[in-house]
């Protein structure tokens, strides 16, 4: 098994990955809810299927703009993700709109408005898409390209500020032959690769948007396209729909290669080569880390790994298209859960593919991984709170979380185990004024297992230290050369009595001998006093050596480990 570390948390999108309210300052407008959203993300390593888990992430409802549920039925597009940023976006064909997810889960509409679909360039909502089908992100400069499917125009948007451009427009003669589908760009962000209908591929060299149309041949159309290198060499890796095969278009010589299934026969056998059998493969990514192939595999609703000499193996779904009856809130073996519409998928940084389905799931193999960063952003005098950075996506594999901490007296505690949504912060509270507290460690767990943090450091709360109240005296016993002072054990609020300091007033001079064990020394006042430190469990004490008719006073004062507190009343 390939260890990866873990990144990712992450998204969703049902019926549509988009209802919003906007306001005049901004360029996206936040989605809203009422019908469930899936978008999967999968850690994908070289592991035996049944050690992959599915838990999921996001589930909300959404509704269009003026308040009518969408359909129950949704047709997503691609979907690229962010290798720095970690947001993910989604071309939602049924209903116009790009859309941005966060890596904590936050949606919003980048460009277009839910169910118009026409085309016009413009900024955020006010620009209008009509069936946004293939994507493709320059993450250097910031740009995603998509096909617009329904005008037959490759346009693009900043994304520094939502704004659309048209690159090139095409003619829409017939449904299918002409229209662009999936898309992809290389690494170097100079050639943009657009698949047709119509088994031709029309490569955009970048910026100059110099078009050149290459035959791919007539054994099936194209859907999903990726780059990736073949053997040594610029290929494109192409899904090819009703034509339930896998192939690669040899960018060099031109040549294709079918690397899985058969023409036109729909199956869902596993195998190698012809042997394996897709039904409708959709979409294709390459995991950047172990250079395998999965594909959306649309109608047998599963997840399908195809290694580089054309071994297929199920690594995620049941066959079976019917939503689970309820969230998984708790991780389940990834073969057993469902993926009722399963479109399109990208792998993110760190070996996470990113699934557009009816739900939002996260499937993982390892633990979490370790945060980046873990700190204090806060102190009151009860109170420390803290954050951590996750990374890209990790929030979506942790189950929960727990922290331990320990207190200057030797205390540890331990809060229960707890879970977050859409945040990275816990804020300790019940702590006392001037109290250190240090051995403060984050842990992070899922089905797999458990990683941890340590903050490194100890934490001072604000405020003085509290000490304990004032003894009183309950009582004297007295002989001619004694006296027995008995007192109660006194309110010590957060550290324990380490020991009480019993006083003896002498009076003006500050000659006097004090008593046998005592020492000697001087009030605020310059008169004379003697003390003697007692042990914590001692609420009695009898002086001797005392002068017979001679006045003294007494006074008691508990000490915790801090400080000494208030004297008791002679």
């Amino acid at each position: 098994m390939i260890g990866l570390q873990p990144f990712l948390s992450f998204l969703s999108m049902y019926l549509t990955c988009c209802s919003a309210r906007s306001s005049p300052s901004s360029k996206m407008a936040r989605l809203s809810a009422t019908a469930t959203i899936m978008i999967a993300m999968i850690f994908m390593v070289m592991c035996a299927p049944s050690s992959y888990f599915a838990q999921t992430l996001y589930a909300d409802s959404i509704n269009t703009l003026d308040g009518t549920n969408v359909r129950n039925q949704v047709n997503f597009g691609q979907v690229v993700v962010h290798p720095v940023t970690g947001f993910v976006y989604v071309a939602d064909q049924a209903q116009h709109v790009i859309c941005s997810i966060s890596p904590l889960g936050d949606m919003d509409i980048l460009v277009g408005s839910p169910g118009v679909g026409v085309k016009l360039d413009g900024q955020g909502t006010d620009a209008r898409l009509f069936q946004p089908r293939g994507m493709a992100l320059n993450s250097v400069a910031n740009i995603i390209y998509w096909s617009d499917f329904g005008s037959c125009t490759i346009r693009f948007v900043f994304l520094s500020n939502a704004t659309t451009n048209s690159l090139y427009a095409g003619t829409c003669t017939g449904f299918t032959p002409y229209r662009p589908q999936g898309m992809t760009i290389n690494p170097t962000y100079t050639s943009l690769y657009v698949t047709l209908g119509s088994n031709t591929l029309n490569t955009f060299a970048l910026p100059s948007f110099v078009r050149t149309v290459k035959s791919t041949g007539s054994e099936s159309s194209f859907f999903g396209a990726t780059w990736l290198l073949y053997g040594g060499n610029p290929h494109l890796l192409l899904s090819t729909g009703s034509g339930c095969q896998i192939r690669l278009y040899n960018i060099a010589d031109e040549s294709i290669t079918t690397l899985a299934g058969r023409n036109g026969i729909q199956g869902t056998t596993d195998g190698t080569g012809t042997n394996a059998l897709f039904n409708r493969p959709y979409d294709i990514a390459v995991d950047p880390l172990s250079g395998d192939y999965f594909v959306a595999d649309t109608n047998n609703y599963e997840v399908r790994r195809v290694t580089s000499t054309g071994v297929v193996t199920t690594v995620a779904g049941t066959g079976l298209n019917t939503p689970p009856s309820t969230s998984l809130i708790n991780a389940v073996p990834a073969l057993t859960t469902t993926f009722p519409t399963l479109y399109t998928l990208a792998f993110a940084p760190g070996g996470y593919l990113v699934v557009v389905d009816s739900d939002i799931k996260v499937l993982y193999t390892t633990a979490p991984r370790v945060p980046a960063s873990f700190s204090v952003t806060g102190v009151t005098e009860t109170s420390i709170s803290l954050a951590w950075d996750e990374g890209i996506y990790i929030h979506a594999v942790t189950d929960n979380y727990t922290l331990t901490y320990a207190s200057m007296t030797g205390q540890s505690f331990s809060i229960a185990p707890f879970t977050l949504d859409h945040t990275t912060t816990y804020t300790l509270t019940g702590l006392y004024p001037g109290f250190n507290y240090s051995n403060i460690v984050l842990y992070l767990t899922n089905k797999v297992g458990t990683v941890s943090i340590s903050l490194g450091q100890t934490v001072r709360t604000l405020g003085n230290t509290p000490t304990p109240e004032a003894p009183v005296i309950l009582s004297g016993t007295v002989t001619d050369f004694t006296i027995s002072v008995t007192w109660n054990v006194p309110v010590s609020l957060a550290l324990p009595i380490t020991s009480y300091t019993l006083y003896v007033g002498m009076g003006a001079s500050s000659t006097v001998t004090p008593p046998g064990g005592f020492s000697q020394g001087v009030d605020v006042n310059g008169n004379a006093i003697a003390f003697i430190v007692l042990s914590a469990s001692t609420t009695s004490y009898t002086v001797t050596g005392l002068t017979p008719m001679t006045p003294y006073r007494f006074f008691v004062a508990a000490s915790n480990m801090m400080a000494m507190g208030t004297l008791s009343r002679a």
